[in-house]
């Protein structure tokens, strides 16, 4: 229209119509959009993959969801990066009677951290780990992480297409355990994988309103979130009828955490136990 504005309303196409010598109130103008089903004060945004695989990639992974057998274990991975540690300089003002929380707009960040995060698919069960970075040689922990706490059984693992997933060292991983399919989704096509559900729950509901002391970071919120109230990623806790379950065909899968000193907590996403084997082989930098 020649007008240097990027975002209409009523009121200003209501001015610019006038402008032109028409007149029209802005009701009447907002009235025209309404039975044009027009909304040009509403934007959505799209994403152009251009992965030649892209249908082969889709419908791998929607394979995976739809006809793994019960008793294979469906597993999705990912990296949620910059999870700040920001501090608020004055501390929240209680809410009151008509009157919500009130927040100090100024803040100091002590830095970022990265979740090494996994969901079993069937359980609703997020579990992982915070890491300074989200380079090959953690994604291998992760995957170590897994492999310890599910127990004996084929299983498939739904990953994206970032670089460290797919470097010599984790092909090699995955030649070492074969039970293990790995799966990727299109590129520019990360809602396909489950575990971004979890992720913009915990952004949401756990870290958006934090505030993180100095020498505190998010672990410690991520985690009891992820390890103590598992409906808070509102996933239907399903039951397995597979020997997956644990303690038996038919039970809940159970829940699972880390600690410093390993595993702990009362069951994993497939198991009821751990052996001391497998907390030897969990990075010791998972913790919750």
């Amino acid at each position: 229209m020649g007008l240097p504005v990027t975002h209409w309303s009523a009121p200003l196409l209501g001015e610019h119509v006038r402008s032109q010598g028409i007149e029209i109130s802005d009701r009447s103008v907002a009235r025209i959009l309404q039975d044009a089903d027009l909304q040009p004060h509403r934007q959505q945004m799209y994403l152009t993959s251009h992965d030649d695989e892209f249908r082969e990639k889709r419908d791998d992974v929607l394979r995976v969801y739809y006809e793994t057998p019960k008793n294979e274990h469906i597993v999705c991975v990912d990296e949620k990066t910059g999870m700040q540690a920001l501090e608020r300089r004055y501390a929240d003002i209680p809410m009151a009677a008509g009157q919500p929380v009130r927040r100090e707009f100024e803040y100091v960040r002590h830095g970022t951290l990265c979740w090494m995060g996994a969901i079993d698919v069937r359980g609703g069960k997020p579990f992982g780990f915070t890491s300074q970075g989200h380079d090959s040689d953690t994604f291998i922990e992760l995957l170590d992480v897994i492999d310890v706490v599910y127990p004996p059984g084929r299983g498939h693992i739904i990953m994206d297409n970032l670089s460290a997933h797919d470097t010599p060292d984790v092909n090699e991983w995955f030649d070492e355990h074969p039970r293990w399919t790995r799966h990727f989704t299109p590129k520019h096509a990360s809602w396909l994988n489950q575990i971004e559900c979890w992720f913009s729950i915990l952004a949401r509901h756990v870290l958006a309103r934090g505030s993180y002391a100095h020498g505190r970071c998010p672990r410690g919120s991520a985690a009891v979130c992820t390890r103590g109230r598992r409906a808070c990623a509102r996933c239907s806790t399903r039951r397995a009828d597979g020997p997956s379950a644990a303690g038996g065909a038919g039970r809940p899968l159970g829940v699972r955490c880390f600690s410093r000193s390993g595993l702990s907590g009362p069951s994993c996403p497939g198991t009821g136990t751990f052996t001391g084997n497998a907390q030897a082989r969990v990075p010791s930098r998972c913790s919750s």
